[in-house]
């Protein structure tokens, strides 16, 4: 039942459709139901302190680390393949081919 009006709401502030697919029109409606939802987001955005943006009102301790040469290392995966050929050379030479 609940669910019901709330689509009716939808489609009430959306011309009767659930949603508008087009550019720029996916997040607007229209109508006194409309009016009524933004007036009370800015109410709330203000009240919540939303509305002043996105800078910290406390400067942040973090500082980057300096950046530094990293230091190369072989990669194990390299030293896997060698063992292998090592071994697979071995059983050859074993085997006599």
């Amino acid at each position: 039942m609940r669910a019901g009006r709330v689509e009716g709401r939808l489609r009430w502030t959306r011309e009767g459709e659930l949603s508008d697919s087009r550019f720029g029109h996916r997040h607007t409606g229209s109508g006194i139901y409309w009016e009524t939802i933004e007036r009370m987001w800015e109410v709330w955005t203000r009240r919540l302190g939303f509305d002043r943006g996105c800078e910290p009102d406390v400067p942040s301790t973090f500082t980057r680390p300096p950046a530094t040469r990293q230091v190369h290392r072989p990669s194990r995966r390299k030293d896997q393949k060698q063992q292998m050929f090592q071994f697979l050379a071995a059983v050859e030479q074993r085997s006599g081919g």
